[in-house]
Protein backbone atom coordinates (compact mmCIF):
# COMPACT_ATOMS: atom_id res chain seq x y z
CA UNK A 1 0.00 0.00 0.00
CA UNK A 2 1.71 3.16 -1.25
CA UNK A 3 2.71 5.46 2.35
CA UNK A 4 0.19 8.30 1.39
CA UNK A 5 -2.65 6.36 1.27
CA UNK A 6 -1.26 4.69 4.84
CA UNK A 7 -1.82 7.59 7.15
CA UNK A 8 -4.51 9.05 5.37
CA UNK A 9 -6.95 10.04 8.47
CA UNK A 10 -10.69 8.54 7.54
CA UNK A 11 -13.78 9.64 8.76
CA UNK A 12 -16.75 7.74 9.59
CA UNK A 13 -20.31 8.67 9.76
CA UNK A 14 -21.94 7.88 13.50
CA UNK A 15 -25.97 8.86 14.28
CA UNK A 16 -26.50 10.61 17.38
CA UNK A 17 -29.37 10.20 19.20
CA UNK A 18 -31.22 12.98 20.44
CA UNK A 19 -34.29 11.68 21.41
CA UNK A 20 -36.72 8.40 21.93
CA UNK A 21 -39.62 8.15 19.60
CA UNK A 22 -42.17 6.37 22.04
CA UNK A 23 -45.27 4.03 20.36
CA UNK A 24 -47.94 6.64 20.89
CA UNK A 25 -45.71 8.73 18.39
CA UNK A 26 -45.14 5.78 16.13
CA UNK A 27 -48.81 5.05 16.20
CA UNK A 28 -49.52 8.92 14.67
CA UNK A 29 -46.50 8.74 12.53
CA UNK A 30 -47.99 5.57 10.46
CA UNK A 31 -51.76 6.12 11.12
CA UNK A 32 -50.28 9.56 8.91
CA UNK A 33 -48.51 7.64 6.54
CA UNK A 34 -51.22 4.77 5.42
CA UNK A 35 -54.90 4.44 5.43
CA UNK A 36 -54.67 2.46 9.14
CA UNK A 37 -56.28 4.10 11.90
CA UNK A 38 -54.67 4.35 14.93
CA UNK A 39 -56.33 1.74 16.43
CA UNK A 40 -55.33 -0.95 14.03
CA UNK A 41 -51.95 0.25 14.08
CA UNK A 42 -51.80 -0.48 17.59
CA UNK A 43 -53.59 -3.75 17.22
CA UNK A 44 -50.66 -4.53 14.83
CA UNK A 45 -47.69 -3.32 16.68
CA UNK A 46 -49.10 -5.62 19.81
CA UNK A 47 -48.87 -8.71 17.91
CA UNK A 48 -45.69 -7.90 15.80
CA UNK A 49 -44.33 -7.95 19.77
CA UNK A 50 -46.11 -10.66 20.90
CA UNK A 51 -45.21 -12.88 17.56
CA UNK A 52 -41.63 -11.81 17.62
CA UNK A 53 -41.45 -12.38 21.61
CA UNK A 54 -42.62 -16.21 20.62
CA UNK A 55 -40.13 -16.85 18.03
CA UNK A 56 -36.87 -15.46 20.21
CA UNK A 57 -38.48 -17.83 22.80
CA UNK A 58 -38.19 -20.64 20.66
CA UNK A 59 -34.69 -20.09 20.25
CA UNK A 60 -35.57 -18.60 16.39
CA UNK A 61 -33.88 -15.74 14.63
CA UNK A 62 -36.32 -13.18 13.43
CA UNK A 63 -35.94 -10.50 10.61
CA UNK A 64 -37.95 -7.26 9.55
CA UNK A 65 -37.27 -6.59 6.04
CA UNK A 66 -35.96 -2.78 6.23
CA UNK A 67 -35.25 -3.29 9.60
CA UNK A 68 -32.97 -6.28 10.78
CA UNK A 69 -32.38 -9.25 12.78
CA UNK A 70 -33.44 -9.96 16.24
CA UNK A 71 -32.33 -12.80 17.68
CA UNK A 72 -31.30 -13.57 21.45
CA UNK A 73 -27.63 -14.39 23.27
CA UNK A 74 -27.19 -15.62 26.17
CA UNK A 75 -23.49 -15.91 27.35
CA UNK A 76 -22.47 -17.36 30.59
CA UNK A 77 -19.17 -16.00 31.39
CA UNK A 78 -16.42 -19.06 31.87
CA UNK A 79 -15.95 -19.35 35.57
CA UNK A 80 -19.90 -18.62 36.01
CA UNK A 81 -21.18 -21.34 38.78
CA UNK A 82 -23.75 -23.33 37.44
CA UNK A 83 -27.40 -22.55 39.26
CA UNK A 84 -29.26 -25.36 40.81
Amino acid sequence: MPKEKKNKVRYHARPISYETVDTENLVYRIHERCSLSPSDVIATLEELKYEVAQCLKEGKKVHIDGLGYLQNTNLTPPNCPTLR
